[in-house]
């Protein structure tokens, strides 16, 4: 089954109380009236797999098992 990388960007929109702006953008994440509005965007990439050494090991020693040489000559 395919895999993919998602990346969603999601807005969130509420008001706070605090003495600057710093101190209102750290407290956005854990603040109770900022609240979900939707989702700007969603990216997705199909991830491509890659073939693990592990399978080269496994031929290698398939290909010994059938009398065509050792597993260190491939």
């Amino acid at each position: 089954m395919p895999r993919y990388n998602v990346v969603m960007l999601v807005e969130f929109a509420g008001e706070i109380e605090a003495d600057s702006q710093e101190e209102a953008e750290r407290l956005a994440i854990y603040d109770s009236t900022v609240f979900y509005e939707g989702v700007d965007s969603i990216e997705i990439e199909e991830i491509e797999e890659e073939e693990d050494a592990d399978d080269e090991t496994d031929d290698a020693y398939a290909l010994a098992s059938a009398g065509h040489g050792d597993d260190e000559d491939y």
